[in-house]
């Protein structure tokens, strides 16, 4: 069986990043529009979001488990971002993707714990691009949201809730939706996780 080279992305791995990444960013984006209608259920929007992206993460790797990959999807998806306006976002998902990419790289990006881990890591990195910069931020945030034409009281509530129990909360509720989507894309991904050798052919 031949073995994977991790240590150099081909054309074909780029094009499956891009590609993957794009489903990704499309999911973030309707289940942020569903969940973001009300104020606390929009402080569960990784919580929730994880369960559906978790899958989409693995897939990623699974079609390119090399240096690099996940890298690259923080840095995709914190550009998306940053052309609609908010360009504090890649730095937080770049940061995150570095974090991924070194925990998924330690588990040979096919150890089940690794994964969940490095996911869970991923999405803390959005998090802290949401909630994280509410946290230590909250004048900025004040400010570009209504700038993005948010309403004035909706912006206040997620504020005073993020600041509040049900910000710890929320956080909580993240990490273990992260899990969740975690070892629920491995489940559907099982046959490329925790093999002795993973194929591919690009």
């Amino acid at each position: 069986m031949e073995r994977i080279n991790r240590n150099k992305l081909t054309s074909k791995n780029l094009i499956a990043i891009g590609i993957y990444n794009a489903v990704f960013f499309a999911l973030v984006l309707i289940i942020g529009m569903i969940v973001g209608i009300v104020p606390v259920f929009y402080l569960f929007f990784y919580a929730i979001g994880s369960i559906a992206l978790g899958p989409v993460y693995m897939l990623i790797i699974s079609r390119s488990p090399k240096k690099g990959t996940i890298v690259i999807s923080g840095i995709i998806q914190g550009l998306i971002w940053t052309l609609m306006g908010l360009w504090h976002m890649v730095i937080f998902t770049t940061i995150g993707g570095i974090l991924a990419e070194i925990i998924a790289n330690i588990g040979q990006y096919r150890k089940k714990f690794y994964m969940v881990l490095s996911f869970v890591v991923f999405i803390l990195g959005f998090y802290g691009t949401s909630f994280g910069v509410i946290i230590f931020f909250s004048d900025y945030y004040i400010k570009l949201s209504k700038e993005l034409g948010g309403k004035a009281d909706y912006i206040t509530s997620i504020v005073n809730l993020v600041h509040g129990p049900m910000g710890v909360v929320a956080f909580i509720a993240t990490i273990i939706g992260a899990v969740i989507g975690g070892v629920f894309g491995i489940k559907l991904l099982k046959k490329h996780f925790d093999r002795e050798e993973l194929s591919y052919n690009g």
